[in-house]
């Protein structure tokens, strides 16, 4: 949070207020989860951290948003039907979410270089697991 305030951090404000760059002005108001978001496209997948996720309804549906120049995104983008896994991150995983967050999966097998375990849907072992 140190880098969302601004130049004036020695200023004094009334009961705790604190002034924000407007850069971060959004992440004020769109708190949500870092969230992993995977996906696959024939021999190749990659994980992600992804911020931009917004409900649409009460059964599940939410909109995500990302650069469309991102290797995640192409990968959906060659897909027929594109489908990918969301996952929230618990207490504990931040430093690994941060590694995600900081390579490319276009460059970097992630799931081999971080040692990141992986389950078929329905929680059964993947093929690439056996």
């Amino acid at each position: 949070w140190s880098n969302m305030l601004t130049k004036q951090d020695n200023k004094t404000f009334p009961n705790g207020v604190v002034e924000v760059n407007k850069q971060f002005y959004s992440r004020l108001v769109y708190c949500n989860p870092v969230c992993l978001l995977t996906t696959q496209h024939a021999d190749e997948s990659n994980v992600m951290t992804i911020s931009w996720l917004t409900p649409i309804n009460n059964k599940g549906d939410l909109i995500c948003s990302m650069n469309k120049r991102r290797h995640t995104a192409l990968l959906l983008q060659k897909q027929e039907e594109p489908r990918f896994v969301l996952n929230i991150p618990v207490k504990g995983m931040e430093s690994q979410v941060t590694s995600i967050g900081s390579c490319h999966g276009s460059k970097t097998n992630k799931f081999q270089e971080l040692g990141i375990q992986t389950c078929a849907a329905g929680w059964g072992v993947s093929e690439r697991d056996e």
